[in-house]
């Protein structure tokens, strides 16, 4: 007869190497199963050694055999192994484009943990030789290292760099432009940091041979690097060339530098400079009559009630626009402000201004204000209809004042202004225009090709069905041969046009990512606010937000930082 014993944990113990936990085999009073002996093995001096379900089942089999055998039975009693002690492990996963690696830190069962010089052995034999990263390493074996047994700790610990192409020839601009200049009252005593609110500074022309711009060279490609140390090459910029334009030479003794030839306003225009012939006038009145000029003009005083002025360039007008018409082709400074009225049985102003560039003055009343560039307002935008292809800015430098009141204000991508509305005021219309009615027209037209020439291809097959049921014979050859010819051609557009429709779903994405209006201080109750055919009207006020798309409808949101 056997004689039995409680199971306790003094049954396990260490091999003489101390590699192995064991078990010794001897009759219980009771059976016994695996989840038992795990929890006794949980409360052995040996559980942080690795077991495993197997060898936990084997032993409870091995131990519950034993105890039922019968007398007489030979049954010698014996060892199992129930653990072992095992090292820390470390495996390395590469990113499919080698761009980084990976490492998988498995903690010791009562071994030694990974090493740092373990885990870059492990990298140098995974072939990872480039972009190490030495804190990440360290932190990663340090985190390993003080887990519980078997732990996974994982982390990058090498980066490729991608290779960054060189830029293209840079042009540096070396005197100042009309829009410069406006709006900056000039220090008189710059020690008590007084300014003269009535001295805008000089106007900004330039003299013969006045340096305008140099052109910086290229610069070369930074090479990048996979982590198995596969070069990325990269390109080199290029050399742009150094556009002289009207008025304009490049010097003789530096081909990089471009001079003025004359006397006049000087205008940046893409990769170089031209410098427009400059009228000046005093006052444009009745007396002295309309203006039209191919050149800039540049108007020390007032444009009065009535008058008209056009130029090629820019136009400069030291004091107001006071109802009168203005067309710049290029940029439009007021010094001070635009000033019209409501005209009689009318939905238009009495002042109107239009420019192929900027539009900036100090305030605006009354206006009609169209601009292909931003127009700025430093101080007030009131009751006007202003259009600006980029941004329209009703603010001063320091983003401290700027009020936004009443009319109609449309940009292509963003309206920024210190105050917007007023108390008791619902006439203050703002539109974010963008290019979203075109892209919405696109996607419409592109998804209904793309429904027709589906139901084509349906009826192409369906009719390529039937011509095979027919018997054998040219006819049925060359019909086959055409409905694969037209499918083919089909396929090829549907796949165009489907590539054209992500595209226009991108273009729009990014659009509406770029569409905002910011507001810096208050945004009052009864502002109407549109971007991409969706509409808010404020219902309380807000403080320093911003107006926005998110998830289909426009939201105001904090403005954590002031653009």
């Amino acid at each position: 007869m056997n004689t039995t014993t409680n199971l306790s944990v003094d049954w396990f113990y260490l091999s003489s190497d101390r590699q192995f936990v064991l078990l010794a085999v001897e009759p219980v009073d009771q059976p016994v199963d695996a989840r038992q002996l795990g929890a006794l093995f949980a409360q052995s001096p040996f559980n942080k050694y690795q077991t495993s379900d197997k060898a936990l089942k084997d032993a409870a089999e091995a131990l519950n055999k034993i105890s039922a055998a019968q007398p007489g039975e030979t049954n010698s009693h014996s060892v199992l192994i129930i653990a072992r002690r095992l090292d820390g492990q470390v495996e390395i996963k590469l990113a499919k484009d080698e761009m980084s690696a990976t490492a998988q830190l498995y903690s010791p069962f009562a071994g030694n943990p990974v090493s740092e010089g373990m885990l870059r052995a492990g990298l140098e034999k995974a072939g990872v030789t480039h972009g190490l990263l030495d804190a990440a390493i360290r932190d990663l074996v340090q985190k390993s290292a003080i887990g519980e047994p078997g732990c996974l700790t994982a982390g990058i610990v090498a980066a490729g760099e991608l290779p960054q192409d060189g830029a293209d020839s840079r042009f540096v601009r070396l005197v100042p432009t009309l829009s410069e200049r406006v709006l900056k009252p000039q220090v008189t005593d710059e020690a008590h940091d007084v300014v003269d609110l009535r001295d805008l500074g000089a106007m900004a022309t330039v003299a013969v041979d006045d340096v305008l711009m140099r052109r910086y060279p290229p610069e070369p490609g930074i090479t990048g690097f996979t982590v198995t140390g596969t070069p990325l090459p990269a390109k080199d910029g290029c050399e742009l060339p150094l556009i002289a334009g009207d008025g304009v030479r490049i010097s003789p003794d530096d081909n990089n530098v471009l001079l003025a030839m004359r006397e006049g306003l000087p205008l940046e225009i893409e990769q170089g400079m031209a410098v427009d012939e400059v009228l000046t006038i005093q006052d444009v009145t009745a007396k002295f009559g309309h203006i039209e000029f191919s050149g800039s003009i540049l108007i020390k005083g007032n444009v009065c009630d009535g008058m008209r002025v056009k130029a090629g360039g820019c136009i400069s007008v030291g004091g107001v626009v006071d109802s009168a018409h203005i067309e710049a082709g290029s940029d439009l400074v007021v010094d001070k402000g635009i000033i019209g009225h409501p005209v009689a049985k009318s939905a238009q102003y009495s002042c109107s201004v239009r420019a192929g560039g900027k539009v900036i003055a100090k305030f605006a009343q009354y206006a009609n204000i169209v601009a292909e560039g931003d127009i700025v307002i430093s101080s007030q935008l009131l009751h006007s209809h202003v259009t600006s292809a980029a941004r329209v800015v009703v603010s001063d430098e320091g983003r401290r004042k700027g009020t936004l009141l009443g009319g109609q204000v449309c940009a292509g991508e963003q309206i920024l202004a210190v105050v917007i509305g007023g108390p008791a005021d619902n006439s203050t219309q703002l539109t974010i225009i963008g290019d979203f009615s075109e892209l919405l027209e696109r996607r419409k037209w592109l998804r209904g090709e793309i429904e027709h020439n589906i139901e084509v291809l349906h009826q192409l097959d369906d009719a390529n069905s039937k011509v095979a049921q027919l018997p054998s014979s040219e006819k049925r050859n060359q019909l086959a041969s055409k409905i694969s010819a037209t499918r083919g051609h089909l396929c090829r557009q549907l796949k165009s046009e489907e590539e054209e429709l992500d595209a226009v779903n991108a273009a729009r994405d990014a659009a509406l990512a770029r569409a905002r209006v910011y507001c810096c201080r208050h945004l009052h109750p009864g502002v109407s606010i549109e971007m991409a055919g969706m509409r808010l009207v404020t219902q309380e006020e807000h403080q320093q937000c911003q107006v926005c798309h998110q998830d289909g409808e426009l939201v105001v949101e904090p403005l954590l930082d002031i653009p």
